[in-house]
């Protein structure tokens, strides 16, 4: 596949507060990268400091996988992200997500840099319902999408399920419970799906 070469000022900005991709690439500030590990179920982290807020400025890593905040008004109103920008030093990541100290956070805002990194962009899916009938009898409930293996945490009425336990199996979209459900029980699960990978072209200013 032949790859064509676009100077900057060719390449149409990221949002329309700038003319071209040139224009927002040398406005932008220097970069930097912070890496935490954070407290036991800790949800606010205060960065050291200040970044561009709006979506695609702060980059956010949770165990080497790039995690999303939210698009629009209705992912904050369903809460399906994995973090959300109070302010400008300011991120609070979804109270549905347990971390620990074992886990690494890394908030990057991108600077004007070079070269060329291909990125596997994976979806955080928070909060799913799966479809299945709860009625004392059915144990098998099927999630929207494929989750990459061994992230998915299937909560029931509130309470993680494990599944070295044996309290469930999953196979592809397939989550079996070794129980059934009543009617009026909650099934959430919260998981990862990889996406398509996408290229992020970024020239060096002079």
């Amino acid at each position: 596949m032949e790859i064509a070469k676009l100077r900057i000022e060719q390449i149409k900005a990221t949002t329309d507060e700038y003319e071209n991709l040139g224009e927002q690439l040398r406005a932008m500030p220097e970069s930097w990268e912070y890496v935490v590990h954070p407290e036991e179920n800790q949800k606010t982290f205060v960065l050291p400091r200040e970044y561009t807020m709006g979506y695609k400025n702060l980059i956010v890593y949770l165990n080497g996988q790039k995690v999303q905040g939210p698009l629009n008004d209705e992912d904050i109103e369903n809460k399906n992200y994995t973090y959300i920008e109070v302010n400008p030093t300011t991120i609070e990541f979804n109270e549905d997500i347990y971390l620990s100290s074992s886990d690494t956070i890394v908030f990057r805002q991108e600077g004007v840099g070079a070269g060329t990194s291909f990125v596997a962009e994976v979806e955080h899916v928070v909060r799913e319902k799966p479809q299945g009938i709860m009625n004392g009898i059915n144990k098998q409930f099927q999630l929207s999408k494929y989750p990459k293996p061994n992230t998915e945490c299937v909560f029931y009425n509130g309470v993680l399920l494990d599944p070295e336990n044996g309290d469930y199996t999953i196979d592809g979209r397939t989550i079996t419970l070794s129980f059934a459900p009543e009617e009026g029980d909650r099934i959430h699960v919260n998981y990862l799906r990889a996406r398509n990978a996408i290229i992020t072209y970024r020239q060096e200013i002079v």
